[in-house]
């Protein structure tokens, strides 16, 4: 068992393992609470709590959804799918404005006092 987790480690960097469960997880889920207008808390990990949740459960409902309409998922469709969630997720992050990546800053400093 250790030689195929330390084969696994040379093929695929330990830090491109764990920004791909970010990706997976975190950004469905930040996606879908600005999509639904979601109201934001003030205590930043009930918020990133809140998105893991929204991620976590985006996945099952997206396989139910295209199994029900037929679709048939391949490694294309699978890599194009993982794409647009990153090109959404960067377009998200542009889109916001210096001021309020400031105060949500000064957000996160007064809620961990």
């Amino acid at each position: 068992m250790d030689d195929v987790l330390f084969a696994q480690s040379q093929i695929y960097p330990v830090w491109l393992t764990w920004l791909g469960a970010v990706g997976m997880l975190w950004l469905p889920g930040m996606l879908l609470a600005r999509l639904l207008c979601l109201p934001r808390s003030s205590d930043a990990l009930l918020q990133f709590a809140l998105q893991i949740g929204l991620g976590l459960a985006f996945w099952p409902v997206l396989f139910l959804w295209t199994s029900t309409l037929g679709w048939r998922w391949s490694p294309a469709m699978g890599r194009a799918t993982v794409l647009l969630l990153g090109v959404a997720g960067l377009l998200d992050w542009a889109w916001v404005s210096p001021e309020q990546w400031r105060a949500r800053f000064a957000r996160l400093r007064r809620s961990a006092d």
